[in-house]
């Protein structure tokens, strides 16, 4: 009798747990309370492309990436093969357009292994730069999402661009300058005086680079094939066509994003910390001959990273 009882008890709660459509809509709406955000995790990253062919520079996503991200931009239709001989399968965009919406310090990574060893942006790291010469490079991660020519994003999670050495110097200095002139170009729409702007407003902007071979560098003795932006679309001064650059309608959209991702910088560095220590601490150490490998993360080249 007493299994009985059970039973009925059971299926009285499986009773109180059906609802109907409209009302499950009204018992999920709490769950768009800024109370239940979290933080994004493992994000795929996009890479530029360095070719001396015009047709094969420009950014490039990996076609095992896209599920991850929710992509509903182009088809992966071109093929590339790395240097490691590897062929990968993605979607290549020349003239890419893209939201930023976070920039990393620049990070020192080793050539030979792509292993990032400190963060460039204090003394102890610009002396480390210059003490390991030739054998080193910069290395900055954006995140970002890419849009459509109407500005609207090509996937659900943003993706972690990885750019480094002369290209990584070019693409920031061209951004730097779109950043300026969007900002002269809203004063001057507005009739107001110029005032520089923070980062809530950059997210709202749409760059797009339109990338080129170069010979780099143009005086040194060993140069390479490097995609380099050659032009990138700006507003009028005037900012007549400032629509065109600026959607301020997705600013909130994007600053959460921006908000959920407040340890984007922090552990890609944290990453470089912990290798710098661990070699450090090898170093100290008498009977210490080899440096745990799971303490050394080469995540230049990685397809995630965490953040």
């Amino acid at each position: 009798m007493r299994k009985q009882t059970t039973q009925a008890t059971s299926t009285n709660s499986s009773d109180n747990n059906a609802v109907t459509e409209d009302d499950f809509d009204n018992l999920i709406i709490k769950y768009e309370s800024s109370q239940y955000d979290g933080k994004i995790t493992d994000l795929p990253i996009c890479q530029v492309l360095n070719d001396k062919s015009p047709a094969s520079v420009g950014m490039f996503v990996k076609a095992k990436n896209l599920p991850q991200i929710g992509w509903r931009g182009p088809e992966a239709t071109y093929e590339h093969t790395f240097s490691s001989g590897a062929t990968e399968l993605g979607v290549l965009l020349q003239s890419p357009r893209m939201h930023i919406l976070r920039t990393s310090p620049r990070c020192i990574e080793i050539r030979k292994t792509g292993e990032l060893v400190a963060n460039y942006e204090n003394v102890e790291g610009r002396k480390k730069y210059e003490d390991l010469g030739n054998l080193a490079t910069l290395r900055t991660f954006y995140l970002l999402y890419l849009v459509d020519e109407t500005n609207n994003n090509l996937h659900d999670l943003p993706l972690i661009l990885s750019i480094k050495g002369v290209a990584a110097v070019r693409f920031g200095e061209a951004y730097r300058q779109f950043k300026r002139q969007l900002e002269i170009a809203y004063a001057n729409r507005r009739k107001t005086q110029y005032k520089p702007k923070d980062e809530r407003f950059h997210v709202a902007g749409i760059f797009n680079p339109s990338f080129k071979p170069s010979l780099e560098p143009p005086d040194g003795e060993q140069k390479s094939w490097v995609a380099v932006p050659a032009y990138f679309a700006t507003p009028a001064p005037q900012g007549y066509d400032l629509s065109n650059y600026l959607v301020p309608q997705k600013e909130e959209e994007l600053w959460a994003i921006v908000q959920s991702s407040n340890e984007f910088s922090s552990n890609i560095l944290k990453t470089a910390q912990e290798h710098h220590r661990a070699i450090e601490s090898a170093s100290d150490s008498t009977n210490a001959t080899t440096i745990d490998t799971n303490a050394v993360a080469v995540i230049a080249n990685a397809d995630e990273l965490p953040y």
